[in-house]
């Protein structure tokens, strides 16, 4: 597979990520969390953490592979790539919440500040306490010059700097003072270089793999992700079974792209929250208390689990829409504007909307 080809099922991972993150934000609303008992079951799924890691080790892989092909790209045209990339959506969301606020008072999780210069921070993906799913997107501006690095690490000196770096993070990763440095948890900060990896050491893996065997690596990945799910979702033991698991997903996703297992992620409904995974992301908690709200006699008398998957599938339905707009209407438009100031009209839009 060549190295700008665009991948539709890293695209369709994203998405089913982004919506099991929904789901997991509906499940700690009315089932036991911390998850015991048979809520284990649900949050094996819905495991909220989980899918914020296999973000990252997409977008080491993607981010990798961007990389690569550029050959001598600038660390300043890498980063101008990502704020198109990331910041103009993020904007487009802060500044409604902000609206939203001063217009109705509403507010998503816990009322954050929404003062002028709070607001800007948000905007810029320096703090997250206006939508605290944001989180995770700080963590991504953090990693951005480690990414640049590895990968140049990695084309000099291979991968043994990576693997130390990996090692160095992870054992950071048990340190509290470490994972709340930026305000965000920087815990699964290794899986940006698992991904990484994967780029560079995938096709040697898959020549070392029979056709028979590999079909054992996704479907390990997807056991690692259901196992940890089940796990007190801030351990480090968790994050690492997630890294663990997304990396193999990735890397059956990217080196046998016939796969039938994975054929779930060509389904149009699929393909179309893959699109609009970033924005869908960035919008699901704005619909969840309107959701729950209008549909407060609805749910009054069901059963807990019924009520938390009624309340997943009404968000995630409701969130489509605006999440849809964005995309079509920020995003994409971010993107392009990007690519037309960096003098990069040859790389593929979607290619880099990955």
């Amino acid at each position: 597979m060549g190295q700008s080809e665009f991948i539709p099922r890293l695209e369709s991972l994203r998405g089913v990520a982004a919506v099991l993150v929904a789901v997991y934000h509906c499940g700690i609303m009315f089932l036991q969390y911390p998850a015991s008992g048979t809520s284990r079951f649900y949050f094996a799924f819905a495991n909220g953490l989980g899918c914020v890691v296999v973000f990252f080790v997409i977008s080491g892989f993607v981010l990798a592979r961007s990389l690569d092909k550029a050959g001598s790209i600038s660390f300043a045209s890498f980063v101008r790539q990502r704020a198109f990339r990331l910041l103009p959506a993020s904007i487009a969301a802060v500044g409604l919440l902000a609206f939203l606020h001063e217009r109705f008072g509403f507010y998503v999780g816990f009322e954050g500040s929404f003062t002028p210069l709070n607001i800007l921070l948000n905007m810029l993906l320096i703090k997250s306490d206006i939508n605290g799913v944001m989180w995770s997107l700080t963590v991504e501006i953090a990693a951005t010059p480690l990414i640049f690095m590895s990968v140049r690490a990695y084309r000099k000196h291979g991968r043994a700097p990576l693997l130390a770096m990996m090692a160095i993070l992870f054992g950071l990763s048990f340190v509290g003072q470490y994972r709340d440095l930026i305000g965000a948890n920087l815990a699964p900060l290794y899986a940006f270089l698992a991904g990484i990896l994967v780029h560079f050491e995938g096709p040697k893996i898959a020549r070392s793999i029979s056709p028979r065997t590999s079909i054992w690596i996704p479907v390990v990945g997807i056991a690692l992700f259901l196992a940890a799910g089940m796990l007190k979702q801030d351990a480090g033991l968790m994050i690492l079974m997630d890294c663990v698991g997304g990396a193999l997903l990735v890397l059956a996703i990217s080196q046998w792209p016939h796969q039938r297992i994975m054929k779930p992620l060509d389904w149009p409904p699929v393909r179309f929250y893959g699109r609009i995974s970033y924005s869908f992301y960035l919008l699901h908690m704005l619909t969840v208390v309107p959701t729950l709200t209008l549909g407060a006699r609805l749910f009054e008398h069901l059963p807990s689990w019924t009520t938390a998957i009624s309340l997943s599938v009404l968000t995630i339905l409701a969130a489509s829409v605006p999440a849809l707009a964005f995309y079509k209407l920020i995003e994409i438009p971010g993107i392009n504007l990007g690519r037309r100031l960096a003098g990069l009209n040859g790389l593929r839009g979607r290619a880099i909307a990955q």
